[in-house]
């Protein structure tokens, strides 16, 4: 029998292809198109499992996330009612805050331990211009994860990240490089030049070998846990 799959953001460019290669290897996926963190409160996280989870997933899989790109000191301060927040947008929320509500729906409803890989990026270590919270959203997911796994590794939970660099055939990667040629004034060629340079494999990463990277990460031995895992070419 293959396994359950529970994957947050089925619906972006990474993860409608980890779930059709998931399906290819025999695989089924119970997808959340919409974010978990537009539900939180335990009703309705409990009501959403009740209605989607019809038997205990092996893996929770997590490849949810946005970016937007902003020029610290020229970002307008807009008041966000829906989070009571004051930001331009709610990156650091919407970023991290899906894998904690959704483990910590699945616990409080009695699902037994799984493994749990969330999509990082490499910025929660390489800092880059015009896009402060999303690195920092990015940094915070994997102290999330790590702290998680501190804490529920005991019960049986494995819970690690994969920090891929650019991937180029996303629609994040599309919008990001707009936003990137609109801030700075380049042409698309010297954009990539420029990224390039601090990747010594001179390129950059696609969806399908990331979702290989992810297969192999979700079979490696328990042991391996709490940790992220770099995939950025040598950078």
């Amino acid at each position: 029998m293959g396994k359950l799959i529970l994957v947050l953001g089925s619906s972006t460019s990474l993860g409608a292809a980890f779930v059709k290669e998931a399906k290819k290897r025999g695989h089924r996926g119970v997808c959340l198109d919409t974010p978990i963190l537009l539900m939180r409160n335990d009703e309705a996280i409990a009501s959403w499992l009740h209605r989607n989870v019809t038997r205990n997933p092996d893996w929770l899989v997590n490849c949810y996330g946005r970016n937007q790109l902003d020029e610290i000191g020229k970002t307008p301060y807009q008041e966000n009612s829906r989070f009571g927040a004051g930001f331009t947008n709610s990156l650091l929320i919407d970023n991290v805050t899906p894998l904690y509500w959704m483990i910590n729906g699945l616990i409080a409803e009695k699902f037994k331990p799984m493994r749990v890989l969330s999509v990082a990026s490499q910025t929660y270590r390489i800092a880059q211009t015009n896009t402060a919270m999303y690195c920092a959203s990015k940094a915070a997911l994997v102290q999330l994860s790590r702290t998680m796994a501190r804490e529920l590794a005991p019960k049986g939970w494995v819970i690690n990240c994969l920090a891929p660099g650019k991937i180029t055939d996303t629609e994040m990667a599309k919008l990001t490089d707009a936003q990137v040629l609109k801030l700075r004034k380049w042409t698309k060629k010297q954009a990539d030049a420029y990224a390039l340079r601090g990747v010594p494999m001179r390129r950059f990463t696609t969806r399908a070998e990331v979702c290989e990277a992810m297969f192999k990460i979700l079979d490696l031995p328990a042991y391996i846990n709490g940790t992220c895992i770099d995939m950025t070419g040598g950078a």
